[in-house]
Formats: C-alpha cells, structure tokens, sequence
C-alpha cells in the first residue's frame, strides 16, 4: 500500500506539471494556428492603371479560395506568390505590381484561413501547399497563362512550395523568402522562448498539441 501511495503521488507530481505545460503550449500552437485574418482594404486598381481579376478557385481538397489575377500576354510567364502566414494577398501587392511592369502575369492569393479565403485554421505550410495545387490547377486547367510558371513563397508560403513543386512538374522557378525546415521547427521556435534548451524541452509537446489540432495531414 506504501508503495501504491508514493507511486501514485510520485505520477501526480509528475502528471499534473506535464499536462499543465501541454495545455499552455496547446494555447499557444492553437494561436499561431489560427491568425487572425487581416482587413480585406479595397483597391482602386484602374487609377493604378491595372487590370486585376477577382478570382475563385478550389484548392487540391475543395477549400474555396480568393484571388487576384494580373494577366499579361497570353505566352507570358505566370508568377503565383504566396504570402506568410498571418498575412494575405494584399501584402505581396507591391511586388506583383513590379513583377508586371517586368511583363509577368501574376497571380495572387489568400491561403485557408487568411484574407477572404474559406478555411479557419493554418498549418505552416504543411496543408497549404494544396491551396498552391489549387492555383497551378487553375492556371493550367483554365489555359490562362500558357507559358512558363514559377511560385514566389514567403515563410509559410516557401515551405508550401516546396512541398507543392515537388508534386508538379509544371513549375519551372521557386524563390523562396524565410523557408524553414519543417513544421515543427518554426512551430516550436514561435512558442518557446529563444533558448535552445527551451526548444528541445517543448519539442515533444508542441508537436503533440499541433497533432490534436491539425491531425496528421
């Protein structure tokens, strides 16, 4: 009985620290998980002498998506930039503009969960690269660009790239901006404070709670 007793106070002086620490960090990828989408501002694009397409499309699994397409020639190169996360199409806008005075055709978008897209949740990348599978698609499948097409990515956007064009032979560039290894490396270094021995701690935890979250996709 003695032993009983002090197995079990021993387990709750462990246990209850552990789950503690897994709902705090559960809180916190729930949070980088779930940003908060930005203020869909409306553009005047004919006083900035642009023609832009508002677009629709599904991503590789169904989740409708909200774009804006900048044709040029029709043999043209198309240029598909994805935004980091927390972010929208808005923010790679600049560089779109520039990108079609250099005579591209561009497509942006906002990722699931981000701008006017459907969709309440990020996973990094991880499942956002079918989102990127949705804009080759349209790309493709509707002819509106039939020349070459490269993908620009940004942090989240980067790593949804990669994992998209290695999925697609039709993507001839990446550029990427801020890729990170995986998931759970920019995961943990979100939640843990910038320490390395914080990181290793929380490693474990964190991709448990992302897992609860986001399952295995």
């Amino acid at each position: 009985m003695l032993f009983r007793s002090k197995a079990g106070l021993l387990l709750t002086l462990l246990g209850v620290p552990l789950l503690l620490l897994l709902a705090v960090v559960s809180l916190q990828v729930h949070r980088e998980t779930t940003p908060e989408r930005q203020s869909q501002t409306l553009f005047d694009f004919a006083s900035m002498q642009m023609h832009v397409d508002e677009i629709k499309f599904p991503a590789a699994d169904g989740v409708e998506l909200e774009g804006w397409w900048i044709p040029a020639d029709l043999q043209s190169p198309a240029i598909v930039l994805c935004h980091g996360v927390g972010a929208s199409k808005r923010s790679v806008l600049n560089l779109a503009m520039e990108l079609r005075e250099s005579g591209f055709s561009v497509l942006m978008f906002d990722f699931r969960g981000h701008g006017s897209s459907a969709g309440h949740r990020s996973s990094l990348g991880q499942v956002e690269k079918r989102d990127i599978l949705g804009a080759i698609d349209w790309l493709t499948g509707r002819e509106a660009a039939a020349g070459p097409i490269g993908l620009f990515g940004a942090g989240m956007g980067a790593h949804a790239a990669v994992l998209a064009a290695a999925e697609r032979r039709e993507l001839d560039v990446l550029v990427l901006d801020g890729l990170y290894p995986d998931v759970g490396y920019e995961l943990v270094r979100r939640v843990s404070p910038d320490h390395v021995w914080a990181r290793r701690l929380l490693a474990l935890p964190t991709a448990a709670a992302y897992f609860m979250l986001n399952g295995a996709a």
